[in-house]
């Protein structure tokens, strides 16, 4: 969809059919607008295979009341085993259901069971080669695979890094300057043929003055929420804030002032309110800073 554009022309952006997504292909989406840096790192085949065993028991076996499922640490490296903790009195007792361990690779074997080729609990009897692949499948998705939400989480950092606009409280749909679109559509033809839909439409900032008005509340929301937080972190720090947290904070009041500036250019609005709060807070900042030195 398109409308009218001039030279305060931005884009919207929005999402829909976000499903999990190879890691390898979230990456080269990422490393090709330069925002790689936010793509989170593999886990361990150690800590897949302990988070994929306690999924699995919680799925397969289910609660029952006083008797929590647990996945313990073994003497062995990345090993671990599933138990049923048995609560009593005065001590309680585990319940063995099957341990398991896992290579460097990612591929697992099942070490023991607590029947014959065969893991019973509440009701329930699995057999260990199912158990087996139903688990290891579990680690491949730790693995290799990222969940939706982190596909979108990471698009979202780079759009902030970017100075882009959320327009509602769940970031689902923004504001992107004219000079992001094609970083957006560079990752949304990436991501395409994995069935996730990253939509775009151009709009006419100058054309559109309920927009504008949309637009500079959100931003208004996000600005001044920051420069309270700020403003909190400075009245809650006991015997003054340290060198580095002022920094922080410092550049976190100056990105908003450049944010400001950024958007007065879009729409042609004057926001000497915010730019007041802002310039307020980084002479608050000062002074934390100059205090600090004195000590």
């Amino acid at each position: 969809m398109n409308i009218m554009i001039d030279e305060k022309s931005g884009g919207m952006a929005f999402w829909s059919g976000i499903t999990d997504v190879p890691r390898d292909t979230v990456h080269a989406a990422a490393a090709a607008i330069g925002i790689e840096k936010y793509v989170p790192e593999a886990p361990p085949a150690s800590t897949a295979l302990y988070e994929s065993m306690e999924k699995y028991i919680a799925e397969r076996f289910g609660k029952v009341k006083h008797q929590p499922l647990r996945v313990l640490r073994t003497q062995q490296p990345r090993t671990f085993e599933a138990v049923r903790c048995l609560r009593g009195d005065d001590k309680n007792e585990h319940k063995f259901l099957f341990s398991a361990t896992v290579q460097d690779d990612g591929s697992i074997s099942v070490l023991a069971t607590n029947g014959l080729h065969e893991v019973r609990d509440n009701g329930c009897a699995v057999s260990e080669y199912v158990m087996h692949n139903d688990v290891q499948e579990l680690v491949r998705k730790q693995l290799t695979i990222l969940p939706g939400p982190y596909v979108t989480g990471i698009l979202c950092k780079g759009l902030k890094r970017w100075g882009c606009q959320a327009l509602n409280d769940r970031g689902g749909l923004w504001f992107l300057p004219q000079e992001v679109v094609p970083l957006y559509r560079t990752w949304a033809e990436h991501l395409y043929p994995t069935g996730c839909r990253f939509t775009h439409c151009e709009v006419t900032v100058s054309h559109n003055p309920e927009f504008v008005e949309h637009l500079l509340d959100n931003l208004r929301e996000e600005v001044v929420q920051g420069l309270n937080d700020i403003t909190n972190d400075m009245l809650n720090a006991e015997g003054g804030m340290q060198d580095r947290s002022i920094r922080i904070r410092l550049t976190k009041a100056e990105s908003f002032l450049a944010k400001i500036a950024k958007y007065e250019g879009i729409t042609g609005v004057t926001l000497d309110d915010l730019r007041t709060v802002a310039e307020q807070t980084k002479q608050a900042l000062a002074v934390q800073k100059m205090l600090a030195s004195s000590l």
